[in-house]
């Protein structure tokens, strides 16, 4: 949820939100995470990570939530750029739970003394039938998916990355009892798209 934190209907229904459906938290020098708003807690347990209580993360380096090789690279690089040019950046990311597909943005500015903040802001919703691969269930399978952190795409075995649910058609997932564990990693289109947003960051 730091890159990001019902019943069953229609896919094409699409909410949309305001600007109160965000939240912040703020980073110190060190990546610390030293603040995280009252907006946090309805968004954690909307997402359904409860756990992810203030006093659960307040004091705690912010690397002890972030997944995943090219993920952690990358959230160093923009962290990095946002400090050294004293710019904002603004990413588009997905923050799906089981059953809703959120579409967001993530404002990471500086703040004095090399603190940062980021800001979490909720686009639109969209409701899914329910997704046994994205729920907090304990992976019991030996079979490993590797998925997008930025946009929730699943990586296939020819190497495209497609929606969830069907990956899970295609590759076959629970073809048989289970639930298989997935390793976070970031698609070729993200990556660029990143790059690309710092690269416009540095030139500017």
């Amino acid at each position: 949820m730091l890159a990001c934190v019902g019943s069953v209907r229609c896919h094409c229904q699409m909410k949309q939100l305001n600007s109160k459906s965000s939240f912040r938290y703020q980073i110190d020098a060190s990546d610390c995470i030293t603040f995280v708003d009252s907006a946090w807690k309805s968004f954690a347990e909307r997402n359904n990570t409860p756990e992810l209580t203030r006093r659960s993360i307040v004091g705690k380096s912010i690397w002890n939530f972030i997944s995943g090789r090219e993920v952690r690279h990358l959230y160093d690089l923009i962290f990095h750029v946002v400090r050294s040019r004293d710019r904002e950046i603004v990413i588009p990311f997905r923050c799906d739970s089981p059953t809703i597909r959120r579409f967001m943005t993530l404002t990471i500015a500086p703040v004095q003394g090399g603190n940062l903040a980021l800001v979490g802001a909720l686009i639109r919703e969209e409701p899914r039938p329910h997704v046994a691969l994205l729920g907090s269930e304990v992976p019991d399978l030996e079979t490993l998916v590797s998925i997008c952190s930025w946009c929730k795409r699943v990586q296939l075995r020819d190497s495209s990355w497609v929606e969830v649910e069907q990956a899970i058609h295609e590759l076959g997932l629970f073809q048989s009892d289970g639930v298989p564990g997935l390793t976070h990693g970031i698609c070729p289109d993200c990556m660029f798209n990143i790059r690309d947003e710092i690269g416009q960051t540095r030139d500017s």
